[in-house]
């Protein structure tokens, strides 16, 4: 979408788990994740878009959720988060290059747009006053498959600011 906002959340509770009393992870599980994107149309005649993201992580242990994707870019197998309550922050602004396949040939799959996007994200532990944060660009593209299933495919560099290390990204 270039307007509008989409908010999603979802809770995790084990109300009760079998197991010994004096382990040192948590009997009962309890996470809450929650998500917030803005999306802000830049120039609805380019198809130009800028989306907001907002985030918050409440968990008692980690590995509760796969956060691959609340994880900014470039972190998602460098950085465990645990237990707490953790922050997100990002900007995405996406232009297209090419509109490819205008329904002209008849396929099983057709291309629909080839575009270019930037992104800088951040996670924080106000708790701890740690954070993480990475910037970079890539490309997509989008397309149908059979008709009905849509995809999309992502390619970029991310630069992993505390680090200084540039790594692929793939989405």
């Amino acid at each position: 979408p270039n307007t509008g906002l989409v908010f999603h959340s979802n809770a995790e509770i084990d109300v009760w788990t079998h197991g010994p009393e004096e382990a040192a992870i948590p009997q009962t599980s309890r996470a809450w994740l929650n998500r917030l994107n803005i999306y802000l149309p830049l120039s609805l005649r380019r198809h130009q878009g800028l989306r907001l993201q907002l985030g918050m992580l409440t968990q008692n242990a980690g590995s509760i959720y796969d956060l691959d994707t609340f994880v900014q870019r470039g972190y998602e197998d460098d950085l465990f988060l645990g237990a707490g309550t953790y922050l997100k922050g990002g900007l995405d602004y996406t232009t297209p290059l090419c509109f490819i396949d205008n329904g002209m040939i008849i396929l099983p799959a057709y291309f629909n747009v080839f575009y270019a996007y930037a992104f800088v994200e951040a996670v924080s532990d106000p708790k701890l006053e740690r954070h993480w944060s990475s910037l970079g660009a890539g490309l997509g593209l989008d397309m149908r498959v059979v008709h009905s299933l849509s995809l999309s495919i992502r390619v970029a560099a991310a630069w992993q600011v505390e680090t200084n290390q540039m790594v692929a990204v793939f989405r």
